[in-house]
């Protein structure tokens, strides 16, 4: 692949309104370094390899890199890695979505077995009887797929709501949810995704401080093993148990918690965290005083990671300072027209 030599070091994005992001345009126009090794991802896993897309900042600078499962079973983790990032192992990103991927995502992608598709049929059956509104159709076959294959994650999420159609007592889903999160006990993540089904149940049923509790307590092996993942999926919950808090004070406790947590991934925790947070109190609260002590609880974290940690920070803060600063004069505009009216 060529490269795009007017981009290529000056950091700039593809122009999307002059020609949009394919694979056939890269492969016809060339890309920037982090381009061209999206385009050998895409290609690598097209062709059934599993293939898996890293990205890590150095020195103010984002650099790509591969690692493919390779026929001994074995990562080879240097395709395209820069000298700068060989001491690095950076963070396994999905770039459908630039988020962590899960152990439990590798794992799968890696795995041919036939009773793996035995199981997504049966599941997709269920799914078709549980659209259907045939709710004991739908558990039989739901059944079926976790018996071919227990971690099959999306089989549960049918069997489970499929049973309480049908009427099944709260002691009977609690059973089915512990056995769903028993199921990926060699995958805490997916095990905690599994968990959070549990949780709404929990919640559903007023138990929401239990529920909160089982959700930290699972969380916190996995910071110690992929802190950027964990801070991903702390992201996931955090505006459903903001709503929960009585006061913006517990909100903020919340937000506290997730933020010690998170703060050994700094770009994680702003993406996933303390951005989201402040924007749920700036625009779904209106909150602007606990949007603002959001922000500030991270700044000496941002300036301490300076590059484009320190970047998102600022823009985010001046995009609320200039917010705060036409809604003033917005209001002196409003008064001054009031007191002309008058006089």
């Amino acid at each position: 692949l060529k490269i795009d030599t007017k981009r290529a070091g000056r950091g700039k994005a593809w122009d999307t309104e002059k020609e949009p992001f394919t694979l056939e345009n890269i492969k016809t126009l060339g890309g920037i370094d982090s381009e061209r090794v999206y385009y050998s991802w895409r290609v690598a896993n097209a062709n059934g390899v599993p293939c898996l897309y890293f990205s890590d900042t150095i020195r103010g600078k984002t650099y790509s890199w591969l690692a493919y499962f390779t026929e001994k079973g074995l990562w080879n983790t240097d395709v395209f890695r820069d000298s700068l990032t060989k001491a690095s192992y950076g963070s396994p990103l999905n770039p459908q979505n630039w988020k962590p991927i899960s152990m439990f995502d590798i794992k799968h992608s890696s795995i041919r077995q036939k009773h793996i598709f035995d199981s997504i049929v049966l599941c997709r059956l269920a799914k078709v009887f549980f659209d259907a509104g045939k709710f004991s159709s739908a558990r039989d076959f739901a059944q079926k797929a976790i018996e071919a294959h227990p971690e099959n994650q999306r089989a549960y999420s049918i069997l489970i709501p499929s049973m309480a159609r049908r009427g099944a007592e709260s002691g009977e889903l609690d059973v089915a949810y512990q056995k769903s999160i028993e199921a990926f006990s060699k995958y805490p993540e997916q095990s905690v995704r599994m968990l959070n089904l549990y949780r709404s149940n929990l919640i559903a049923r007023g138990k929401g401080k239990e529920a909160d509790k089982m959700f930290f307590d699972a969380m916190k092996p996995i910071f110690k093993q992929n802190s950027g993942l964990a801070t991903n999926m702390c992201g996931e919950v955090l505006e459903e148990m903001f709503s929960r808090a009585k006061t913006p004070a517990e909100a903020l406790n919340i937000y506290r918690g997730i933020l010690r947590l998170s703060s050994k991934s700094p770009k994680e925790c702003f993406d996933y965290v303390v951005k989201p947070a402040a924007e749920y109190f700036w625009s779904k609260k209106e909150d602007r005083k606990t949007a603002y002590t959001v922000l500030r609880s991270f700044e000496r974290i941002a300036k301490s990671n300076k590059g484009s940690v320190l970047g998102k920070y600022n823009r985010l803060k001046e995009s609320f300072d200039t917010q705060v600063k036409a809604e003033k004069e917005e209001s002196k505009n409003k008064k001054k027209k009031s007191n002309d009216f008058y006089m």
